[in-house]
Parts: C-alpha cells; structure tokens; sequence
C-alpha cells in the first residue's frame, strides 16, 4: 500500500511480500519512507533461525539497509503496542546513515476490539464464578502450547486448545528444543475444543457464559519475543468486560502496560519470572509459580476477592471511555502522511 507525497512512500509490511527474492519493496525516487506494521501476519512475524528468534521486519531492513541508508528519513511505526529499546537500538544500527524516527501507537490497530468489548460488558449481568482459570486458544503459538502442556499436567478442564497438524506441531517443538531444555515430548496432540466444532461468532458468544463464570482468564496474545510490547487486543479487553481478573502469559509487562490504556494493574500473581531473558522458563515460570492462585479454590478466591475493586474500576474504565475517540486523538499530532494513512487503513 503505497503513497507519494513529496518523495514520500508508505509501505504496509503486513501485506507486502518481503522474500529477499523479491523485487525492493521501495521506489527509485523515494526519500523518506514510513514503514507501518501491525498485526502478527506472517510477513511481520517471527522466525526461528539458529537459536534465535528474530523479528522479519528487522530481518527485511538488513536486506535492504544500503538503499533505506540512502534516505533522508526513515519512519518506522507500530499500528499497536511499542517496540523495546533494544529492537530501536538494532534498528538505529542497521540504519545508521540515515536518521530514523520511530513512532508507537497503541490503539490504531485494535480500538475496534475494545470498542466491541465494551458493548459486551453493557450487557454484563453478575453470575456465580465457580471456575478458577479458563482459558482458550484459538490458534495455537509458542506460549499457548505451554499452557495447555501445563494443563495437561495439572489435569485442568476449562482450558481448551486446537489439534495442530504435523507441521505445526513440529515447528513449535523445533523451537522449543533449539531454545530451551523443557520437555514437551509427554505433550498429548489432541483437540480439547470446550464448545465442540462451532463458527468463530458461536464461540464468541458462547465464550461469555465461560467468562462470567469465571475467576481467572489467562491471557495470551500474539507473542513478539521482546521486539514488541504492549500489544493488548481482545483477549485482555473481553476479560475486563465480563470481570475476569487477567493472568497474563505473553509479552512482558502486560499487566503494566495497561496503564497506558487507563486500566489499573492487577495484584497477587508472581509476575518475577518475567525477569528471565529466555522465553520457555519465563512462560512456564509464570505458570508453575502460580499454580496455586490458578487451581486452588480457596487461594484462586482470595486472590480474585482481592482483586475485586481493580475488577471494579477497569470495568468501568471500559464502559466509559470513547475508544475511537482515544484512537484518534492518539494520532492527532503525527506527521501528515502517517496520520492520513493510518486514518485510512484503520479508521
């Protein structure tokens, strides 16, 4: 998706091909160039290469640094969430010739989720929460393995999880044995499908009932390895309207990058395995320590008791605030072209 203004180009790389087989991504007579992503697709995901999980975007910017080297500006901008400081610095360095702007925003890409989440705690009536932990993955990815591996091991019921096909099941493991010592291999491959075989609009309304009646939602989203944070979609914000007390099992720091969106963090859980730099013993660090709080009536109680008025007031955080509104005035002072493509792909 490409624009020119005064040499200017906009290149969406979440829908370009970015194979280093590939014609360049970036025209002759361009000078400053925005570079927007967004969602996890598979053009802006990560990949395994050695031990390593690496970022495609940066991967593509080492492909073409002598030409982006060559402009006058570079803009790189994330559609929801923020990249850490050290995927800015590998950046900096690839593109050290040139000046490089990068511009987070955090609701752009994903104001609709909380929008429609909002409308579902309108109709929020208060029922018996019976459940400790419930959990479902959709798409299984790397910590989404662990949890229902975990699970597994803790005979856990309302924790479902797909099939995955031979690939699938072969690339997570790869990546598991190349980053770490866990043992998955006792991992059963099978679909715990908590509704049966139903459409992606049955399970969202069906997946009400299941978070009304329960205490704990882990949350996972898209993991980004450290490049990205702050990435919250739906899966946090449906837990908010239906007054789940979030665990969240992802990105780093999820429960304080909240803040940044009005809601206050939650408190109770042992968030300290979020301090190891490998991602296998951060996840299932999380999980084990926290065991307990998940699965133990009494404790699971306490801990969602505790956190009731934080429940409480991100509740209404939620309800009340105009998300679009937030989104755009979020966008309000960016440079012309970035604010002009963002309102038009996402707005």
């Amino acid at each position: 998706m490409n624009n020119h203004i005064m040499n200017e180009q906009n290149i969406f790389l979440d829908t370009a091909d970015i194979s280093p087989l590939s014609p360049s991504l970036i025209q002759h007579n361009t000078k400053t160039v925005n570079i927007f992503i967004d969602d996890g697709l598979p053009s802006v995901a990560c990949a395994l290469i050695g031990k390593k999980l690496e970022w495609k975007p940066v991967l593509w910017m080492m492909h073409e640094a002598q030409r982006l080297n060559e402009m006058q500006k570079v803009r790189v901008v994330i559609c929801e969430g923020r990249l850490t400081e050290n995927t800015k610095k590998l950046i900096r360095d690839i593109l050290c010739s040139t000046t490089v702007e990068f511009i987070d925003v955090l609701l752009s890409g994903n104001f609709r989720f909380y929008v429609t989440s909002a409308t579902m705690a309108s109709t929020y009536i208060e029922t018996s929460r019976d459940t400790p932990v419930y959990y479902s993955a959709g798409t299984m990815r790397l910590p989404r393995l662990l949890i229902a591996h975990w699970s597994q091991k803790h005979n856990i019921d309302n924790i479902g999880y797909p099939l995955m096909n031979n690939a699938e099941i072969k690339g997570l493991k790869d990546q598991i044995s190349k980053l770490s010592d866990y043992d998955i291999e006792g991992y059963n491959n099978v679909a715990k499908r908590l509704y049966g075989d139903i459409s992606s609009k049955e399970f969202d309304e069906r997946q009400v009932e299941k978070l009304r009646g329960c205490r704990v939602n882990i949350v996972s989203e898209q993991p980004w390895f450290d490049h990205i944070e702050g990435f919250l979609c739906e899966k946090f914000s449906d837990a908010v309207a239906n007054k789940c007390l979030p665990f969240f099992v992802g990105n780093r720091n999820d429960n304080e990058h909240i803040k940044e969106f009005g809601f206050e963090p939650y408190v109770g859980f042992d968030y300290s395995p979020l301090d190891n730099e490998n991602f296998i013993d951060r996840w299932t660090g999380l999980l084990e320590k926290n065991t307990s709080a998940l699965t133990d009536p009494k404790v699971n109680e306490e801990i969602y008791q505790l956190n009731r008025p934080i429940i409480d007031n991100n509740f209404d955080v939620l309800k009340s605030t105009d998300w679009k509104q937030k989104a755009k005035d979020e966008i309000e002072s960016l440079p012309k072209s970035v604010k002009i493509f963002l309102e038009k792909c996402f707005f």
